[in-house]
């Protein structure tokens, strides 16, 4: 059963801009932290290297499954598109919520990155909650529905 997952990338940026932001107005104690920590359409290039850095971290955990991968455009919107065979007791219900946390991984892994160079203090916990999302993807898609019998009735 092929299934796909697509996060958006504009989607994700915007989120790390409005994570960063937030994070940068609720420091204590630094008066230029929004300044510093707030990530904005002028640090594009750099938000470009660490998508690519969260696209290959992505892979590199989907790939047991994975039939096709790219990094490219859909429709209008650049995106990270991964292709699934997965086994027939697989649970499609889990869907959104795989490509949730997959997105949140996203998130997560960029802001860690971005935290890294403009709050080194704060880089952890980001790159931990990166780590807890992808666990949460993995456990998911190796998550299996218990068989059932079908009656000839």
């Amino acid at each position: 059963m092929r299934v796909t997952y697509t996060i958006d990338k504009n989607t994700v940026l915007e989120e790390v801009k409005r994570l960063t932001s937030y994070g940068g107005s609720r420091k204590k104690g630094e008066e230029d932290s929004y300044e510093r920590m707030s990530a904005t359409d002028s640090d594009a290039a750099q938000l470009e290297q660490f998508w690519k850095a969260a696209c290959s971290a992505a892979t590199e955990k989907l790939m047991h499954y994975a039939r096709d991968i790219e990094s490219g455009v859909e429709g209008d919107n650049p995106c990270y598109k991964v292709v699934m065979e997965m086994p027939s007791l697989y649970d499609t219900n889990l869907n959104a919520t795989i490509e949730d946390s997959l997105q949140n991984f996203f998130v997560n892994m960029i802001a860690s990155k971005w935290y890294k160079i403009t709050s080194p203090d704060d880089e952890a916990k980001y790159a931990a909650d990166a780590l807890g999302f992808m666990v949460d993807v993995e456990r998911k898609i190796y998550h299996r529905k218990r068989p059932s019998r079908h009656s000839n009735d």
